[in-house]
């Protein structure tokens, strides 16, 4: 178990001040998006680097005071409390579901996850989501045993004996696979839920025991050495973390804590989260959060809050000048830096001189001198001398050389006294070389021959910059560092720029095999050599990097550390650092058509001049917020990637289209789909019409003259169809004196024949026919039973005059409806026929047999056979015959139907044959009948 301690405090503290909805913290977790979230007792908070996002109850939650949280695998962000609702945050929308028992307060003690799903128990019932609601299955809980379910394919729950302090994994048949001892974990308060789809954990302040459920091994581990409280598991970026009050520690492959680190405890922190990109956010029950990037994690930082100046190697010690306190040594084993000499005044700068086997440490006031082990103090003002002694200090030609304000003293190296005072503004540094003084200037490089500042190259000075400082790379080559024009090797016959340097105020180099190191306004770069000897950038370190500001004084290397002088301080970072993406997404946030809010997939109607509003923000916990460059392109419209800094993207008047609205910045990427639907007049269909329409302009004049042609045809049609109308009407009436007529024959013959009581009774019965006649007459239709009461009526009259020479039978097919409807008086003519033409002649009795079968629903037969003498032989007869009566009801029968079927009502088929083929004699009629 490795321990690591975290001294820092550079950290950033966040409160309600901040963006937070309470100080009050429970738990911090990070989706798999990379959104840092927090909950509180006043409600959950997004979090992307810049922008607290808040959900309360006003956006769908029960309670403000949500305990825990978890991360499905779906990026659904699971919130528990003791509340009516509880559910998940997912695209910004808060769902909440309720239980099946009607006001039920939830009460989750233990969370069981796998993959994408959660359930969790109370004390006596197991809760999981199915359709929109919380089903529950009721669980034994009391002081002997209890059951622990779990998600898994092949087992159920575990059944917990407080006793035996055992778990018993069973299976879904509830037959036990494995036991552990949980031993006292069960005993007083724990922590427990499934974890992931394979384990089980159970915790208190004291240890853990994690149980693999796919192989059905435990661990057993001890807590106490971390002397914590408030313990607790989580799942954070598919990684497992403990943490408790002041520590958090991965769980590694081997079930045991990697790396555990300590949080200051004046943080009172009880919980911490490491993100995925190492940042740490700890939690605290009364003062927000606190947050340290990885970056400062790994990070050292000395004498805070103090001006540090240059670095300097004296006697293979570094040494840096602190204002105001003195000169501090390093102390590389415990990476400390240890005050040597202490002066309160400006602090200049520190300097080995090899030719005297001296030290010299200048401050405003004194010049501390060692040789060997010992130190001299030189007050410079003590000693009578009304010129400053200066801020640095060479050596050439036997002689020390400083710089001032007011230019360079030449000094005597037995006494310190200046022998020579060369004027010259805007001195900054001094660099001896090869015993040429050269100069750094506010007006370029210079230098020192017989005791006269010269300009380098000639008198005519190409760098034509205010330096700041020069630094030694060889015998015969020097780094120029300037103020806001970047830095320069020069070998004082050609000048190079370092690339990419332009404009960077270099306060300081350093070199260290074929590395050169610059202190810059914005962090230390690293420059590499080449082959051919040329310095390119190879890397920045910066506040990302765990600097507390790119403002750099100076830069040194031990063994594998980069210190740095600030005026806030030393930093210690190390030299080599993986490649840490900061920004973790970017994303479409709050995006507007028309103010409404744009939803992905979405449809939107189109308007005149409409306006889309795009805000496109990222995650990035870095502590520089530079502003998001990202490429954009809006298809179909856009076929090229746009550049720009802008996080708003607007757009006006776009035209109906399904749109996709893409965004990426390095390797991160989002698009959001949407559609404006056109206008019914700009929908394809519409636009297909008016293009017919301005076709059939061009032929109008064409179609208004075969239009006067199609109303002539049509009237003409409804001419006709009306005429078959009142035919079909004049048809039946010409039935009626037809009946009437033949009827009144059938009596005279009886009164002919002095029968008075027969043709009485034959006169009730004829009455009641022709009652019935007339009543049916004034209808189109009649029904199969009401036809059939007339032919029976009709029939029966007919016999009276025909005795036992007439019979007949009628049969309905039961699988008929005798109320399916029929042509009124269409088959009474042809069953009257069958008596006049068909047995009126035949000279033994006749049979007269009317069969109604059904074929369909909508379609039925009808069949009236007679065994008469047949027609061939009525025909006969009736050429025979003195008074030649022209039968009109055969011919008004065919007009009928003929008129019936043009009507589009009826559709009849009409046949008529001999019964006996052989013999010529009978007669069959049949229609088929089928209502359209």
């Amino acid at each position: 178990m490795g321990w690591f301690y975290l001294f820092s405090q550079q950290y950033t503290h966040f409160t309600d001040k901040d963006g937070l909805p309470s100080n009050h913290i429970y738990r911090i977790t990070q989706d798999y998006q990379g959104f840092i979230w927090f909950i509180t007792d006043k409600g959950i908070t997004k979090y992307n680097g810049t922008t607290f996002k808040t959900f309360t109850t006003k956006e769908g939650l029960q309670t403000n005071d949500i305990w825990d949280i978890r991360i499905t695998k779906d990026n659904r962000v699971w919130f528990f409390s003791k509340a009516s609702q509880l559910g998940y945050i997912y695209n910004d929308t808060v769902y909440s579901f309720p239980s099946t028992l009607k006001n039920q307060i939830l009460y989750p003690i233990g969370i069981n996850q796998s993959q994408s799903e959660i359930q969790f128990s109370d004390r006596n019932n197991h809760y999981y989501l199915k359709g929109k609601k919380w089903h529950f299955v009721k669980h034994i809980n009391d002081s002997v045993q209890s059951i622990e379910p779990v998600i898994h394919p092949r087992y159920k729950d575990y059944l917990v004996k407080y006793r035996s302090e055992k778990a018993y994994l069973r299976d879904t048949n509830q037959t036990v696979i494995s036991a552990l001892y949980l031993g006292k974990i069960i005993k007083g308060s724990f922590y427990r839920g499934q974890i992931n789809d394979s384990l089980f954990c159970w915790v208190n302040d004291h240890q853990f025991i994690i149980h693999n459920l796919n192989t059905t091994r435990f661990f057993n581990y001890s807590l106490n050495k971390l002397n914590s409280k408030f313990i607790r598991f989580s799942l954070v970026n598919d990684k497992i973390f403990f943490s408790g009050l002041n520590f958090v520690a991965e769980l590694n492959r081997n079930y045991q804590l990697d790396s555990v680190i300590s949080i200051p405890k004046e943080f009172k922190s009880h919980y911490t989260l490491i993100d995925r990109n190492d940042n740490l956010w700890s939690a605290t029950f009364g003062n927000g959060v606190y947050f340290l990037p990885a970056s400062k994690r790994k990070a050292l930082y000395r004498l805070e809050g103090e001006k540090a100046g240059r670095l300097q190697w004296i006697n293979n010690q570094l040494v840096v000048g602190v204002y105001n306190k003195g000169f501090y040594q390093y102390d590389p084993d415990t990476k400390a830096f240890i005050p040597f000499i202490k002066d309160k005044d400006f602090i200049f700068n520190a300097v080995t001189i090899d030719s005297l086997h001296k030290s010299y440490f200048i401050t405003n006031s004194h010049v501390y001198i060692k040789d060997k082990n010992k130190m001299t103090k030189f007050a410079f003002l003590e000693t009578g001398q009304k010129r400053k002694f200066g801020t640095d200090l060479v050596y050439s030609k036997h002689y020390l050389y400083s710089n001032t304000s007011s230019g360079i003293n030449k000094i005597d190296p037995a006494n310190l006294r200046v022998i020579k005072e060369l004027l010259q503004l805007g001195i900054r540094d001094i660099l001896s070389l090869n015993d040429v003084v050269y100069l750094a200037s506010a007006n370029g490089l210079k230098y020192i021959e017989n005791d006269t500042i010269k300009n380098v190259w000639n008198d005519k000075n190409i760098l034509n910059k205010p330096i700041i400082s020069l630094q030694k790379i060889d015998s015969n080559k020097i780094v120029v560092c300037t103020d806001g024009f970047g830095a320069y090797t020069t070998d004082f016959k050609t000048i190079t720029p370092l690339e990419k340097s332009e404009f960077l105020a270099v306060q300081n180099a350093f070199y260290q095999n074929d590395s050169l190191w610059l202190a810059t306004n914005k962090g230390i770069w690293l420059y590499t050599s080449t082959a051919n000897k040329k310095y390119t950038l190879s890397k920045k370190y910066t506040t990302q990097n765990g600097l507390t500001t790119n403002l750099i004084n100076a830069v040194t290397i031990v063994d594998d550390a980069i210190i740095a002088t600030t005026n806030n301080g030393i930093c210690i970072i190390p030299k080599k650092q993986p490649k840490t993406n900061t920004e973790l997404s970017i994303y479409f946030d709050n995006s507007y058509y028309n103010q409404q809010l744009i939803r992905p997939n979405e449809k939107y109607r189109y308007t005149f001049n409409n306006h889309i509003d795009i805000n496109v923000s990222n995650i990035d916990f870095s502590d520089t917020h530079s502003k998001i460059s990202y490429q954009y392109k809006l298809a179909p419209i856009q076929k090229q990637w746009i550049q720009t800094t802008s996080n708003s993207l607007v757009f006006s008047n776009l035209p109906p289209d399904a749109y996709q609205l893409s965004i990426r910045s390095g390797t991160q990427t989002d698009t959001i789909n949407f559609s404006i639907t056109p206008l019914w007049w700009q929908r394809p269909i519409a636009k297909i019409g008016f293009i017919v329409i301005g076709f059939l302009s061009l032929f109008g004049f064409l179609l208004w003259l075969r239009k006067r042609e199609l109303d002539k045809k049509t009237a003409k049609i409804n001419a006709q169809r009306k005429l078959a109308e009142y035919e079909l009407y004049a048809l039946r009436s010409q039935m009626n004196p037809h009946f009437v007529f033949n009827s009144l024959n059938a009596i005279q013959y009886y009164l002919n024949d002095n029968k008075i009581e027969l043709s009485e009774k034959y006169l009730v019965k004829f009455s009641k026919l022709i009652r019935m006649f007339f009543d049916f007459s004034r209808y189109d239709e009649i029904s199969i039973q009401e036809e059939i009461q007339l032919l029976k009526a009709y029939l029966e009259i007919e016999k009276l005059r025909f005795g036992e020479k007439l019979n007949f039978q009628i049969i309905r097919d039961p699988k008929l409806s005798p109320s399916q409807s029929i042509p009124a008086m269409l088959l009474q003519p042809i069953v009257e026929n069958a008596v006049n033409h068909g047995l009126f002649h035949k000279q033994s009795p006749g049979f007269i047999k009317i069969e109604f079968r059904r074929i369909k629903a909508s379609t039925y037969r009808v069949i009236i056979e007679d065994d008469g003498v047949g027609r061939k032989k009525s025909d006969e007869i009736k050429q025979s015959s003195l008074r030649k009566h022209e039968s009109k009801s055969t011919r008004i029968l065919e007009d009928r139907i003929h008129l019936l079927n043009q009507s589009k009502r009826w559709n009849i088929q009409y046949e008529i044959s001999d019964l006996n083929q052989t013999a010529d004699t009978g007669t069959r009629v049949s229609l088929i009948f089928e209502r359209l």
